[in-house]
């Protein structure tokens, strides 16, 4: 099964190539192959560990059927399922990153986490 979650992510101490230095996190929707709610979040949080960000809140879990358009959504999101890579278990959205004072700025980049071990 595929899902559709809103999450909220932060910067750990450890550098990453997501998030620009002056941002504290971002949100914004992924998709995840999981079969159920429980094991989509593991796979969430334990894909944003192996890209040093930690995982503040996953929300609004949806099931993605066929006759669902993702790009409804999120385009970014949609165009990154449709060309989902084998052996990976998430795909990016669009990300609207954060800083500290609450400024936010939109996000185009495509990034997808690797599987956890």
């Amino acid at each position: 099964m595929i899902w559709v979650v809103f999450v909220t992510f932060e910067r750990t101490d450890v550098p990453n190539e997501i998030l620009d230095d002056e941002s504290l996190g971002a949100c914004g929707w992924m998709a995840v192959e999981a079969e159920t709610e429980k094991e989509a979040y593991a796979h969430l949080k334990a894909g944003l560990a192996q890209e040093n960000l930690k995982l503040i809140e996953a929300e609004d879990f949806d099931i993605v059927g066929a006759d669902d358009d993702i790009s409804e959504l999120d385009e970014h999101l949609a165009l990154n399922v449709e060309n989902w890579e084998d052996g990976k278990k998430t795909v990016w959205g669009s990300i609207y990153e954060y800083t500290e004072d609450g400024d936010e700025e939109e996000e185009y980049e495509e990034y997808e986490l690797d599987d956890e071990e």
